[in-house]
């Protein structure tokens, strides 16, 4: 069973159902694994006017600690720096606005901030801007 990035984007009542369900239908010595995004890096600084996603992802993470009780026990944690490739600032807000259309809005709202931090926030790379977001892998295995 794998998350990928998604288990802070569940309502916050419904995260650790989600992790019992995996521990439920995973066979006993299975794996669950679980990436989410870390508060911290260009993309978060970037994104910031947009949405903050500081405290959904710190309660994700509690969810995944709090997993041991009910099912899962932690076999291990990584932490790497996933980068993320925008070519220019239009194909950074479409992909923003692809994921939760409600961005738009705030798109419109901070456009001259959010122009100024893709410029000088990312890293030149490939005719386009690279920013990196630290994601953290938490593997954890039932019985």
């Amino acid at each position: 069973m794998v998350f990928s990035n998604s288990l802070h984007h569940v309502p916050e009542a419904l995260r650790l159902p989600a992790l019992r369900e995996a521990a439920r239908v995973v066979k006993s010595g299975g794996h669950v694994f679980v990436a989410e995004p870390m508060p911290g890096g260009a993309h978060k600084d970037l994104l910031a006017p947009v949405q903050d996603e500081t405290e959904v992802q710190a309660h994700a993470y509690r969810v995944i600690q709090d997993a041991a009780g009910h099912g899962l026990r932690q076999l291990r944690e990584d932490i790497f720096e996933r980068e993320s490739f925008y070519r220019d600032f239009d194909h950074f807000r479409d992909a923003m606005c692809r994921v939760d259309p409600n961005r738009a809005a705030a798109f419109t709202e901070h456009d001259a901030d959010l122009r100024r931090r893709f410029a000088t926030l990312g890293r030149a790379k490939n005719a386009g801007r690279a920013f990196d977001q630290p994601i953290r892998i938490n593997v954890l295995v039932k019985g």
